[in-house]
């Protein structure tokens, strides 16, 4: 199963001010497709599309990652590339992934100059048509190959146990399957679901259809992605409502564990599925050898991301750094990089 924080990472958003001068309403993360449309539609030039994105976000944002890579760099980590192969965790070594979704328009296009101009390499997981939302904003996503691809990396972020739901049943509107989930019809779901499992394994109709449905949607849109980024080598799961009602029920219920693929991107992502379309790597997932920590960490909960750094630091070992762009528009991160950044803090944490 899931580690147990993957739920609290995809369901918490939580921000309070942002960036200096900043031209959206403090306290928020600056999201919103029409108004990303608006500002970058016409840009094509990295510098415009960077301008653009400060004169809407500020400089907060700049000014943190700046501060954030800096302590790293100071706690002995080098930012490795997450296309290397294998990901090294026996060294501290850092490893930095966004999930770059609609809501993220503002933020990416201020890391992607950051990585560029810090010249540190960063994997962009662009989500590519999951729905009709993504397809609308596809032009925009497509405006970060401006940037240098030695630092700016892609991936393939999706979720196609939940795409082909979209696409079908709800007639391309992820909001949909939101309301699906929230009104409780994904519970009779689930339980139809497993109760086949439980009659006629994977064999069961339902099941069959369901399965081959994600097939083909993964297909489509990994044939999509890389025509437009070339091939790229990892993929990742995004979390959706029905990934979140997974995780949620299953730990009620233990035996929906057993068809966990139907309804959870990362367990649906197997290395055997994601190799077919010639993928090596699934960036949320990782085998449990050496130190005892798990080997990605989430921007949430924000409380523990002390704790979680301090643990690594001691061990000296490597992680991969789940971020979503549209946080660092916020400051949502900046009681966190206040603290470690302040004199005497690794210290400070070894005498308590």
């Amino acid at each position: 199963m899931i580690v147990p924080n993957l739920l609290r990472s995809f369901a918490h958003r939580r921000a309070r001010t942002a960036a200096s001068e900043p031209s959206h309403a403090p306290g928020q993360p600056v999201v919103g497709f029409e108004a990303a449309r608006q500002a970058f539609h016409r840009l094509k030039a990295k510098r415009d599309l960077v301008a653009a994105a400060r004169a809407r976000v500020g400089l907060q944002l700049e000014a943190s990652f700046r501060r954030y890579v800096g302590w790293l760099d100071a706690m002995g980590y080098s930012f490795a590339s997450c296309e290397e192969s294998p990901l090294r965790f026996n060294t501290r070594r850092v490893y930095l992934r966004y999930d770059v979704h609609v809501r993220d328009l503002f933020g990416v296009f201020l890391l992607a100059n950051l990585h560029e101009e810090l010249q540190i390499p960063g994997s962009f997981q662009i989500c590519w048509e999951h729905s009709r939302a993504e397809v609308q904003a596809s032009r925009l996503f497509l405006k970060l190959r401006a940037f240098d691809r030695r630092f700016v990396q892609f991936g393939f972020h999706c979720a196609p146990e939940s795409g082909w739901l979209v696409e079908q049943r709800f007639e391309g509107r992820s909001e949909s399957l939101d309301r699906f989930v929230t009104s409780g019809g994904v519970r009779g779901l689930m339980a139809e679901w497993l109760a086949a499992f439980e009659r006629d394994g994977h064999d069961a109709p339902v099941l069959a259809r369901a399965r081959c449905a994600a097939d083909i949607h993964l297909e489509r849109t990994a044939a999509s992605f890389r025509r437009r980024f070339g091939a790229v080598k990892t993929v990742s799961g995004h979390g959706t409502p029905l990934s979140a009602a997974y995780l949620d029920t299953v730990r009620d219920e233990p035996r929906l564990a057993a068809i966990a693929g139907y309804l959870h991107a990362v367990e649906y992502l197997t290395p055997e599925r994601i190799r077919r379309h010639g993928f090596e790597r699934e960036l949320t997932r990782f085998d449990e050898t050496g130190p005892s920590l798990p080997r990605i960490l989430f921007e949430n909960p924000i409380a523990d991301m002390e704790t979680q750094y301090r643990r690594r630091i001691a061990a000296g070992c490597g992680v991969v750094v789940l971020f979503h762009p549209a946080t660092w528009t916020s400051d949502h991160f900046l009681p966190f990089i206040e603290a470690v950044t302040a004199p005497g803090w690794l210290e400070c944490g070894r005498s308590k």
